[in-house]
Formats: C-alpha cells, sequence, structure tokens
C-alpha cells in the first residue's frame, strides 16, 4: 500500500498512512530488549528514543517499496511522521514511563493528531492539490 494518501482515499486509508509503524515497531522491540537488563541507564532510553524519533521520517523518506511510484507528501514525512512517532512514543515503556503524565498526554495526543487531525488534513491537502 502506497504511504501518500490520494484524493479517493477515505478517513481509514488516510490514518493507516500516517501511522509511523514501521519505527514504532522497531522501537517497541528495542525498548523490550533493553527492559530485560536490570534497570538500564535513563540516558540509554533517551538516547534510543531520540535515535527513532530522528529515524522516522529518514525511514520513510528513503525506504519505499517497489510498487509505489508517487513521492510520499513532503508535510506527511517530515511533519506527520515524528510528531506520530513522539506521541506514541509517550504513551508505551521506554524513557517517557518515567514522566507522570506522560500516557495520559500521548494517549489525547494520539488520538487527537493520528486519528483526526493527520488524516483530514492529508485528504483536505489531497483533494486541493489535484
Amino acid at each position: 500500500m502506497a504511504r501518500g494518501v490520494n484524493p479517493q482515499d477515505g478517513y481509514l486509508e488516510a490514518l493507516v498512512k500516517n501511522m509511523p509503524s514501521e519505527t514504532l515497531a522497531g522501537y517497541l522491540a528495542v525498548m523490550g530488549m533493553l527492559s530485560a537488563a536490570e534497570n538500564p541507564p535513563a540516558w540509554t532510553l533517551w538516547i534510543v528514543w531520540a535515535v527513532f524519533l530522528v529515524a522516522t521520517p529518514l525511514y520513510l523518506w528513503l525506504a519505499r517499496p517497489k510498487t509505489e511510484t508517487a513521492p510520499r507528501p513532503w508535510y506527511q514525512v517530515w511533519i506527520f511522521s515524528p510528531i506520530a512517532f513522539f506521541l506514541w512514543s509517550m504513551t508505551t515503556t521506554g524513557p517517557w514511563a518515567t514522566v507522570k503524565t506522560a500516557g495520559l498526554i500521548g494517549g489525547v495526543g494520539v488520538v487527537l493528531a493520528s486519528a483526526l487531525i493527520f488524516p483530514l488534513l492529508s485528504m483536505a491537502i489531497a483533494r486541493g492539490s489535484k
């Protein structure tokens, strides 16, 4: 499935295309491995988080299936994906687990941004640019 939101895409298609699922899966896997260690240093968790935050747009910009011929929208890669990763990471284990309200803020942010704002903006931009 192509990542770019097309004018004919509905809300659910736009929702799925705006989630940085590949880097979230990698982040969760690495955090799972680190959690096996007895009390990993906090700086290690923050470095891993920062690497995946930076890697999210880079991965979406560089890694593209051969079936996807059109370039991915710049706003989706460079703006939406790091914001979505940031919010999603607040709801999982890792460095944000020590911040008392991170889960609540991240959860509300995920619902508002990833599930409402990003898909609607993507659909509006796609329809406006045809």
